[in-house]
């Protein structure tokens, strides 16, 4: 029964070839380049919504990035001064008998912006504090402790500054 059917098919096509020439064949067409068209711009659609996700997604790296360099370059000027300041106090340390008003109050301003740049929750600038006051009443046996301190304490913040840094490298690498 169904090859009757196709040869009913057939003898259909023959006898009505202008019409499916004319009708059936660009219908036919037009349908196929209809779904194929759609099928394109859903694709299309689907590498552009990509393409916007990676390009947000680079921006909040970019963004990230930026940040943690800005926080870095911020961490690094702060051990800078505070090197700078120590350096003065104990520059002074040996010439502390001496009454030089001058000296006296640049070592005090540069005590106070030491104490006020470290954080006195954490174990090592308390020991420092309480260094810093020893040196202003005892002097010179108190430099050599304080010193030790101010190294190990400038070196831990160096080491968190580079595991940032490497952080950072880890983030872009990972994206």
């Amino acid at each position: 029964m169904s090859l009757d059917y196709l040869t009913d098919w057939n003898q259909w096509i023959s006898s009505h070839k202008e019409l499916v020439t004319l009708v059936v064949v660009p219908v036919v067409t037009l349908t196929v380049t209809a779904i194929i068209n759609r099928s394109a711009e859903k694709r299309s659609a689907a590498a552009s919504l990509e393409a916007e996700h990676r390009a947000a997604q680079e921006r909040r790296l970019q963004l990230e990035l930026s940040r943690r360099m800005k926080l870095a370059d911020f961490r690094q000027n702060w051990l800078d001064h505070l090197r700078e300041d120590f350096a003065v106090i104990l520059a002074f340390v040996p010439e502390y008998s001496k009454k030089d008003e001058a000296k006296f109050a640049e070592v005090n301003k540069r005590i106070q912006s030491v104490l006020l740049r470290m954080n006195p929750n954490e174990d090592v600038p308390k020991e420092i504090f309480k260094q810093l006051l020893k040196l202003i009443n005892e002097k010179e046996s108190i430099a050599f402790e304080l010193l030790n301190l101010v190294n190990l304490y400038l070196k831990s913040e160096w080491v968190r500054l580079k595991k940032e840094l490497s952080d950072y490298k880890n983030l872009e690498e990972s994206l």
